[in-house]
């Protein structure tokens, strides 16, 4: 859109558009990094397992999801160009889908394959999700940047 009538990326008139800007674009360079460590050197996840031996169908399954890892990272950055009421679609859809990895990845690391800093996953995904959240709950104005 015209930057005359709709203030573009980073050039909110609150605080909160810019938090929010700024955090969307480390979700997306983060989930595009992750993104490429998955598909070009999926070993480096046996860091987090308890096991000697990593098994080539994990790596085939971590290069597979890498493409949709890569696909958030996409989606993150394209809203940081979207108008405020899809921006706000885009920051439901990432609280909840990041929010249900949560559960996922508590009742993963139960089965004890993964060791303790398998957690960080876990915190990550958490972490991202309720950021978004509190974003959509306290401060809704921020998808706003036109105020």
């Amino acid at each position: 859109m015209d930057g005359a009538i709709y203030p573009g990326i980073l050039q909110g008139g609150t605080k909160s558009s810019l938090w929010l800007d700024s955090f969307v674009i480390m979700h997306s360079v983060c989930a595009l990094s992750f993104a490429s460590a998955m598909l070009i050197c999926p070993s480096i996840f046996d860091w987090f397992t308890v096991t000697d031996h990593f098994p080539a169908y994990a790596e085939d399954s971590i290069r597979w999801a890498s493409p949709f890892v890569c696909g958030f990272g996409f989606l993150a950055a394209l809203s940081l160009t979207m108008p405020a009421v899809e921006r706000r679609r885009i920051a439901c859809l990432f609280a909840v889908s990041l929010g249900m990895a949560v559960p996922v990845g508590i009742s993963v690391q139960m089965t004890g394959r993964y060791n303790r800093s398998h957690m960080l996953n876990i915190a990550l995904f958490g972490g991202l999700s309720i950021a978004y959240a509190l974003f959509l709950v306290i401060k809704p104005e921020a998808f706003d940047r036109a105020g």
